[in-house]
């Protein structure tokens, strides 16, 4: 199971007002090593309490590329 998948699911129960830690036990239960770490699922709950409804990751900033200082 990807990480969308799980956001999906902790997004879900939280919209239904289940805590971190009801969240995550049931995560395990169903998913096993697999499962977010308590953490996680902590944080994707505040990202989602904030207003955030993604579930995808966000596309990591460009990086600006390094200019070489070529003094002689």
């Amino acid at each position: 199971m990807d990480k969308s998948e799980h956001r999906t699911i902790v997004r879900f129960l939280t919209l239904n007002d289940y805590s971190a830690n009801e969240i995550h036990k049931r995560m395990v239960e169903v998913y096993n090593e697999s499962a977010p770490e308590f953490l996680t699922v902590r944080k994707w709950m505040a990202e989602f309490k904030r207003g955030c409804s993604s579930v995808e990751d966000d596309d990591p900033p460009e990086r600006v590329p390094k200019i070489e200082d070529t003094e002689e």
